[in-house]
């Protein structure tokens, strides 16, 4: 027995051997960023909601081509309710700042055109294109800014200006109330895309829901209205499709009209001629 205890222990004593390791590597799908170049290229506002940390959304941000090297980032990161208007009040100052040295810097580089002046004179002013610049928030500053509605509309009001916006850290209540924020207030059509279980309610906000199918289960997939393999075919789904399902609305509705405009001439006309006979 003394024999077998002493090979056991000079066994437990040997230091252990690794014989393999396995990891998963979280990395975005193919034409990922050129799918997002070309919605944004189309006038697409794309906002992205994630609960990864800071540094990894902004990395994420940098590799879809969401963000750019040469863009002005804005980071909103608040641990009050007061410092959280604070930050906001300054960055709607700083834009508005921006905004108004290029309209003045644009009208006078521009030529004076007989068009553009009947049009400042019937009180029309000419849109200044977004600024290059991306807004960052993080979970804690978007739950201050949702309970209160002054600074939802500072929000959307320095966010019409951005080119790009992301939210990390958000729980999946956090992304449905985002999306309602934008559906609501800006009153816009909203499509939300997500692959997961914490993208449902997202999902089922949106005015269109889109899921992704992937290792992160179905659940996305039974709550959305569309469901494809892969995030580049959003790209076709919304330029191709979407366009196409416009075109034959419209050209439905102009039917419609006529046809309601030929009956309607049709019944007058018989009111008419029963009144002469």
């Amino acid at each position: 027995i003394s024999q077998l205890l002493g090979h056991h222990d000079s066994h437990c004593n040997v230091p252990p051997w690794h014989e393999g390791a396995t990891g998963i590597e979280d990395r975005l799908q193919d034409g990922v960023p050129e799918t997002i170049e070309g919605l944004r290229i189309a006038g697409v506002n794309v906002w992205v909601l994630t609960g990864d940390k800071q540094e990894t959304a902004i990395s994420v941000g940098h590799s879809s081509k969401l963000l750019s090297v040469d863009m002005d980032i804005m980071v909103l990161n608040a641990t009050s309710q007061e410092s959280c208007m604070e930050m906001l009040m300054s960055r709607r100052e700083e834009i508005n700042q921006q905004l108004a040295s290029h309209s003045r810097s644009s009208v006078q580089s521009s030529p004076r055109h007989p068009l553009l002046s009947l049009h400042s004179v019937l009180g029309g002013s000419v849109s200044a294109p977004p600024l290059n610049r991306a807004l960052v928030l993080d979970g804690l500053t978007i739950e201050h800014i949702l309970s209160h509605k002054a600074m939802r509309a500072t929000l959307l009001e320095i966010a019409k200006h951005c080119r790009s916006v992301l939210c990390c850290r958000v729980t999946p209540l956090q992304k449905a109330e985002v999306v309602r924020l934008v559906k609501e207030d800006l009153g816009v059509m909203t499509l939300a895309v997500g692959d997961g279980a914490n993208d449902v309610s997202m999902i089922q906000t949106a005015n269109v829901g889109v899921g992704v199918a992937g290792r992160e289960g179905n659940q996305a997939v039974i709550a959305s209205d569309f469901s494809m393999a892969r995030f580049r075919f959003l790209e076709r789904l919304l330029l191709v499709h979407g366009h196409w399902c416009y075109s034959r609305l419209a050209n439905m509705m102009l039917y419609i009209f006529y046809k309601n405009v030929v009956s309607l001439s049709r019944v007058l006309e018989g009111v008419i001629v029963r009144k002469e006979m």
